[in-house]
């Protein structure tokens, strides 16, 4: 003692008795109940399953078949919380990123070890909790420094977790006109008409076009 929690974990407890003539019965009691024993020599052996972190009293009791009782002085045994654990995943990956402006971005947080809720905060606001893994698809319109926090809140067992990481999210860049496919009719090389008449085009795309002009001959068309 003391010990650490663990949900498959099995308690032993053993004490060497001896008397002059033979013993009849040996207890232990531990936080009021009483647990039979198995006998190995003088040695006697107790087992407990399923203790929660806490702390707990224990006296060992004994008496003879000559109908002599003795017990221990009492004892404390200590069960100390565990070690919880949780992980936040941006985008599937463990670290901080960087972002555009009008990005989304997967919040996701993930228990290792620990029982109960979880949740993700957002520069400090929840935005989402539940039991086991939970995901949350955040958006980011504003440009600035997010910190994004998974956190588990401890039980009677676990320790307190968390894990954090944070998201820069940056103006979205300009991106040029595409501009592509393009033709020219009569194509080159073409053959003189006093009365020609030549088209060129384009495929041109943007989010946001505002004006197209041909340059031709150093002469601007609209």
């Amino acid at each position: 003692s003391p010990a650490i929690y663990s949900p498959s974990a099995e308690y032993l407890f053993s004490a060497t008795i001896t008397d002059d003539t033979a013993i009849d019965t040996v207890l232990l009691e531990f936080n009021n109940v009483n647990y039979t024993t198995v006998k190995n020599g003088e040695i006697y052996t107790a087992s407990i399953n399923g203790l929660n972190a806490g702390s707990y009293n224990y006296r060992w009791f004994a008496n003879d078949t000559s109908g002599n009782v003795n017990n221990s002085e009492t004892g404390v045994y200590v069960v100390n919380k565990a070690q919880s654990i949780v992980q936040l995943y941006l985008n599937n990956s463990r670290s901080s990123m960087t972002v555009y402006a009008g990005s989304s971005v997967l919040l996701n947080a993930t228990p290792i070890l620990g029982e109960g809720n979880v949740n993700i905060t957002l520069n400090s606001v929840l935005v989402k909790e539940g039991i086991g893994k939970i995901d949350y698809l955040a958006s980011f319109d504003e440009i600035g420094s997010y910190f994004v926090k998974a956190n588990y809140g401890g039980t009677q067992n676990y320790t307190v977790s968390s894990e954090s990481f944070s998201i820069i999210v940056l103006p979205a860049p300009d991106i040029s006109p595409s501009v592509t496919s393009l033709t020219s009719y009569p194509s080159s090389p073409a053959v003189y008409s006093s009365n020609g008449r030549y088209e060129f085009n384009a495929t041109i795309t943007d989010d946001n076009l505002d004006s197209v002009i041909f340059e031709f001959n150093n002469v601007n068309y609209q």
